[in-house]
């Protein structure tokens, strides 16, 4: 009589049994986060905050299955850290700007920077983008053909790539793999 060969890991209709278990910290993670933007939205005294439950258990599972985490996880110390940086950056320019404004006859430079990146994936470096030109005084623009971002910046006569490459260095460390590693 022939026995069966052992299943392999990975063939079409298989599930590994420990998949699930990995991915449930962050299955869970983005339930709560939908759940806490229904809150917001609604409010936590409204009585919609019910059918905010199964809209984020829905939401969750379904951003789950359409936009994967691609190998990279959150490191909560690391979010803090870019959060708080990103508070003092706005804070900082958000003054130059006003002192700017309220003081016309300052000159400024308006221009373009381009910041050569080892920020990994479109997806990280879109946040990227998006991070910087949240911050008063610079805006993302189309970036060059190898991938690299350009912003303008307000005054090129400040240090605007040396912001970007700080603004990068805290996003890295705030980034690993799932495998352990860091990067930067």
């Amino acid at each position: 009589m022939k026995q069966n060969a052992p299943a392999q890991a990975g063939v079409t209709g298989e599930r590994r049994a420990d998949a699930i278990p990995e991915r449930l910290p962050s299955l869970l993670a983005r339930i709560l986060l939908f759940y806490v933007v229904w809150l917001a939205v609604a409010g936590a005294e409204a009585p919609e905050r019910w059918v905010g439950i199964p809209a984020a258990l829905v939401s969750g599972w379904l951003s789950a299955k359409l936009l994967p985490g691609h190998g990279l996880r959150w490191r909560p110390a690391g979010l803090l850290r870019l959060g708080a940086c990103f508070i003092r950056d706005s804070l900082v320019a958000g003054g130059d700007i006003a002192r700017v404004v309220l003081r016309p006859q300052l000159r400024i430079q308006p221009g373009f920077v381009a910041h050569r990146t080892r920020i990994p994936g479109e997806a990280l470096r879109a946040f990227y983008r998006s991070y910087n030109s949240l911050t008063p005084g610079t805006l993302a623009v189309e970036p060059e053909p190898d991938g690299s971002p350009v912003f303008h910046a307000l005054d090129t006569r400040q240090p605007v790539a040396d912001g970007l490459a700080a603004n990068e260095a805290v996003l890295l460390r705030a980034i690993t793999t799932d495998q352990g590693g860091e990067h930067g």
